[in-house]
């Protein structure tokens, strides 16, 4: 046993430490050494101390002397927070979801968490986007494809054993749909040429290379050739024409084998080759010999059929048609519709590729939407800025007017003291000389003086009346000036026969409105200053301080977290127009509308007359 500062003994073993607690185990007692509370002097037993322990033993308090200063208290520990607090930190709402819109190589583990509701394959390995905001890919032009139950194409022969490394070609038709309801979303609109397995998911048109395309599966001009030979095959439409592939996206893949795989995506530009007729689609189909069994009745040679024949089943063979697969026009909006369940490999590449899709639309949509804050940025910068010098001049001129009207305060307040001054002392003088006057001579100076005051008065008031009637004269000649110029005006006008009119119209930019219509998704006409932060941060080359003063710029600051932007008031842009309109017609126009008031008048006095004499007859 030890004595410790306190005085207190206590048991150490070998098995337990000084507070009766072994290795790795729950504290069955805690001290009040480290700031628990405890009862006075003792410990604070566990809730399920083991059965086995004792409590140790602690020998009776022993009175402090009186020059023995009492011992300190325990500091207490204090927990210190290192989260920041919420002045100092700015954080974009569901940041941690967002990417980049920039196409870059994506390996698994990156298209696992950017997708998480996608179903990726096992075997896949990277994803090598090759798509730019530059490409030439139409959003407005429509090509009407043409569907019939009686289109039907027959499945073409088993192809020959595949090659070592396979390459598969996938081609994507693009066409534009005019929505019905101005208030659809965009990727609604927008629709792709897919097909469809009878027994399997969605899957882009193509198939794998074959050596009757080319030697080399490498080269583009051979895949392109591998496009054209499946999407006929698939369903009958011709790629020929097309002289511009756009290579999209491709997806690579490591088999179990070893084996390293590859998918490659194209757009041709179909659009540009199309008739007004449209584009027939067929259906794929796999035509079998199958054995029916037809029941016959039995007969005799002659043909003719006895009472009571029976009747016999016979085995025939048919040629069936089975349907492998069909084509659709399907929406982006319902191609990203994916979930889990969709576990085929093709189905998880069309997928991906929408996504893809999606993303070019998003940096091409949000570089607009930057282009637009950024010049709605410079507006109202230089708004400010003139704004600014305006006060500054309002307040530079207000300065120098308040200094002159200082100044014309201090003199007239100068001149008024000069003249008290001199007025009391010339009363001083007068009172001095009127003592040593007799009482007619002060009546007889006073009242000239009354004379030469009441002289002044009048002089006063017929020099003020002169100078109103000056500026009478002054703003009627200037009235006179301008009545005289508008006359002139006129007659020149009447001369040349024409009249300027000045009109204000309001026009909506379409390219701004269809930008920032594409992010939203509710189509509710506004965004939260969130979602316009979110996607200027997705665009990957601003910083938190520009998009901020960005969306200043619109009115959206910092502290308004949660306000609204209704983008079509930035659509929306003011024009003025001046244009000469001949008066001619106005001249034509007004002996029309003087005849119709008279003809008007004509009536009202013909019904006023009528009236009257109703009242006449009635008497």
């Amino acid at each position: 046993s030890t004595q410790s500062t306190w005085g207190n003994t206590i048991i150490i073993s070998m098995e337990w430490n000084r507070y009766g607690v072994r290795p790795g185990s729950r504290p069955p007692y805690v001290p009040r050494s480290i700031g628990y509370s405890a009862p006075r002097g003792g410990y604070l037993p566990a809730r399920n101390p083991p059965p086995s322990v004792r409590p140790p033993y602690r020998a009776p308090r022993v009175p402090q002397q009186a020059n023995r200063p009492a011992p300190a208290p325990a500091p207490r520990r204090e927990v210190q927070s290192h989260t920041p607090s919420r002045s100092t930190t700015h954080r974009i709402a569901n940041i941690d979801q967002a990417r980049v819109f920039a196409p870059s190589e994506c390996r698994w583990t990156e298209v696992v968490h950017q997708f998480p509701r996608l179903c990726v394959p096992p075997e896949f390995a990277k994803l090598i986007p090759h798509w730019s905001v530059d490409a030439t890919l139409p959003f407005t032009k429509n090509i009407p494809f043409h569907a019939d139950p009686e289109f039907t194409i027959l499945c073409p022969d088993a192809p020959e054993p595949e090659v070592a490394e396979k390459h598969v070609v996938r081609v994507i038709i693009p066409t534009f749909v005019k929505p019905d309801d101005s208030k659809q979303h965009l990727s609604k609109s927008i629709k792709f040429l897919v097909g469809k397995r009878t027994n399997g998911g969605l899957m882009a048109i193509g198939g794998p290379w074959g050596r009757e395309d080319g030697a080399d599966p490498t080269d583009d001009g051979v895949l392109r050739n591998t496009a054209i030979r499946h999407c006929k095959a698939i369903c009958g439409i011709d790629l020929s024409p097309c002289d511009q592939w756009t290579k999209f996206v491709e997806f690579h893949y490591t088999r179990a084998s070893g084996v390293k795989d590859r998918t490659v995506f194209f757009i041709p530009n179909l659009w540009d080759h199309v008739s007004e007729d449209g584009v027939k689609v067929y259906k794929q189909v796999e035509r079998k010999e199958v054995e029916v069994e037809e029941a016959v009745e039995g007969g005799d040679a002659t043909g003719d059929q006895p009472e009571g024949s029976e009747v016999q089943k016979v085995l025939t063979k048919k040629q069936v048609d089975t349907v492998v697969m069909r084509t659709m026009d399907l929406s982006l909006h319902g191609i990203l519709e994916y979930d889990l369940q969709d576990k085929q490999e093709e189905t998880a590449e069309l997928s991906l590729f929408a996504e893809t899709f999606d993303d070019m639309l998003s940096q091409l949509y949000a570089s607009k939407v930057l282009q637009t804050l950024r010049k709605k940025k410079q507006e109202s910068d230089r708004l400010a800025a003139e704004g600014k010098r305006k006060r500054e001049e309002d307040a530079a001129e207000r300065a120098a007017k308040a200094a002159v009207e200082r100044e014309e305060r201090e003199a007239k307040r100068r001149k008024l003291e000069e003249e008290q001054k001199a007025l009391q002392e010339q009363r001083a003088q007068d009172d001095a000389e009127e003592k040593l006057m007799t009482e007619e001579q002060v009546k007889a100076k006073r009242a000239k003086r009354a004379e030469e005051k009441r002289i002044e008065d009048e002089a006063e008031r017929a020099r003020q009346e002169e100078e109103q009637k000056r500026k009478q004269e002054e703003l009627q000649k200037k009235k006179e000036l301008e009545e005289a110029e508008k006359k002139q005006k006129e007659e020149e006008e009447k001369a040349k026969k024409t009249r300027t009119v000045t009109t204000t119209t309001s026009v909506v930019d379409t390219d701004v409105l269809e930008a920032f219509g594409y992010f939203d998704r509710t189509v509710s006409g506004q965004l939260r200053r969130d979602q316009i932060e979110r996607l200027l941060m997705c665009l990957g080359s601003l910083s938190q301080r520009e998009v901020d003063g960005l969306l200043a710029g619109i009115g959206l600051s910092k502290e308004r977290g949660q306000a609204a932007l209704f983008y079509r008031t930035l659509a929306t842009s003011t024009v003025t127009t001046t244009q000469e309109v001949p008066i001619e017609e106005e001249e034509s126009t007004q002996p029309m509308q003087e005849d119709k008031e008279a003809v008007e008048t004509e009536k009202t006095s013909g019904e006023g007359e009528k009236s009257s004499d109703q009242v006449d007859v009635e008497e």
